[in-house]
């Protein structure tokens, strides 16, 4: 079992690293020539910004995909800097504050301090590096992509998954339909802007290249996705039961070539 201060912290690219925390939450940083971006912050324990200042000396602004615990416990160490988050999971923050109450004692932010963004919203870190914004509202109302302009990457934390499905029956969680033309929408730009590779929340879950399981997020899972929302609101796909931990709603899961997904049934519309 990993001890809570564990972190892994590798370069995959220049000015690119990849980080997990003993949860297997996954989070990013970018570098520019004048400033860093964190994409999350995962929620390991220990001294994060001692583990963040091994990986860049430039000044770090954070931006968060959504509002869930593993993805910004650490928000609050920044500030005295940026950090930025789309306004409709600001609005949420005393619902997540509240469902994970002991995680965040001596944690929280207020909705001050966080600088909001919304679609094509772009942070500048210096030298041509660039950071837009794309909105996918499903996971979380207010849940963003970020794509690296430069480097052709997108980091979309949770919004598709990451590689073994969306987790759609978290309390806050928008309609079928709304996730839907999220992700046709999402998809439309995709297909005008050059990515070369798409990072999840959670990494290891996408598998192992050469394994049965190995599933990466690509445009067809995003594609699949938005299919698969369509068929569930028309009654055309099985579904199985699934677990629900938060409350009483019916939850089920369904499948579709490379997308998968847990939902509610108050979701179906």
């Amino acid at each position: 079992m990993r001890r809570k201060d564990w972190y892994l912290t590798e370069e995959r690219e220049p000015g690119f690293f990849h980080c997990e925390d003993y949860e297997d939450a996954s989070f990013y940083l970018l570098e520019g020539t004048e400033k860093a971006l964190l994409i999350d912050t995962g929620m390991g324990e220990g001294d994060f910004r001692a583990m963040l200042r091994k990986l860049t000396d430039k000044p770090i602004e954070l931006a968060v995909t959504h509002a869930h615990v593993d993805h910004f416990l650490h928000a609050c160490l920044f500030r005295d800097s940026t950090v930025y988050m789309h306004p409709r999971d600001t609005e949420k923050l005393d619902q997540w504050y509240d469902c994970f109450a002991s995680d965040f004692e001596g944690r929280r932010c207020q909705r001050e301090d966080f600088t909001p963004i919304t679609e094509d919203s772009v942070i500048d870190l210096g030298g041509g590096y660039t950071v837009r914004v794309l909105e996918i509202p499903g996971h979380t109302p207010g849940s963003v992509a970020f794509y690296d302009e430069k480097r052709e990457l997108l980091f979309t934390g949770d919004a598709i998954g990451s590689g073994i499905g969306v987790w759609m029956v978290v309390p806050g969680g928008t309609t079928l339909s709304e996730y839907r033309d999220a992700l046709l929408h999402l998809a439309g730009r995709l297909r005008t802007l050059p990515v070369r590779r798409i990072y999840g929340g959670h990494l290891i879950q996408e598998g192992e290249p050469g394994t049965a399981h190995y599933n990466p997020l690509t445009l067809e899972t995003i594609t699949d996705m938005a299919q698969l929302c369509e068929k569930v609101l028309a009654g055309e796909i099985d579904s199985t039961p699934a677990n629900n931990p938060f409350d009483e709603d019916p939850a089920f899961r369904a499948e579709l070539g490379k997308a998968s997904m847990e939902y509610r049934l108050s979701q179906i519309r």
